[in-house]
């Protein structure tokens, strides 16, 4: 049997007050994996009413006479001809979806340019209606952000890139 929502938000309680630094669990054919070093992770358990909150950062999209969602509607990120080997780079901890505002229509985390901070939060990843919030992990400016709102992002993908000589 599947874990429940409130089952997976009790182990990542358990976990986080812990000792432990990994852990990983199978039950019902869905495996969940938790790390304490991952380098830009932040989870933070939520109580349902909450995660019902923030299940609005989703956009759902009208279906197409086929039966599919339209694909989302994206503003293409900043290009940079080329990385600059000393920045550093925000990877993502997990798969999952990127968001870079804490809800639609609300102001991005970060633009290319602000300077940041390591505790800041400069996006969501959003995994099995769960918000994660990934935090810079190192201060700087802002080099680029390499993904675009809404994508589906992949484990250690790079999605932002910080200077530190600006920070």
């Amino acid at each position: 049997m599947p874990l429940s929502e409130k089952e997976i938000l009790e182990v990542l309680d358990l976990f986080q007050k812990s000792g432990w630094e990994d852990l990983t669990l199978e039950s019902g054919g869905v495996r969940l994996s938790i790390s304490k070093n991952g380098r830009a992770q932040n989870f933070s358990p939520r109580s349902p009413d909450e995660l019902r909150g923030a299940r609005s950062v989703i956009e759902e999209k009208p279906r197409t006479s086929s039966g599919l969602r339209e694909a989302p509607s994206h503003s293409a990120p900043t290009p940079t001809p080329t990385i600059d080997p000393r920045w550093i780079a925000v990877k993502a901890p997990m798969l999952g979806t990127f968001y870079s505002a804490p809800k639609p229509g609300a102001p991005p985390f970060v633009a290319v340019g602000q300077q940041v901070t390591a505790d800041d939060n400069v996006c969501i990843l959003e995994v099995m209606k769960l918000m994660n919030y990934v935090k810079a992990g190192a201060a700087g400016k802002v080099a680029q952000i390499a993904v675009v709102n809404g994508a589906l992002v992949e484990f250690d993908q790079v999605m932002i890139y910080i200077d530190p000589a600006n920070g």
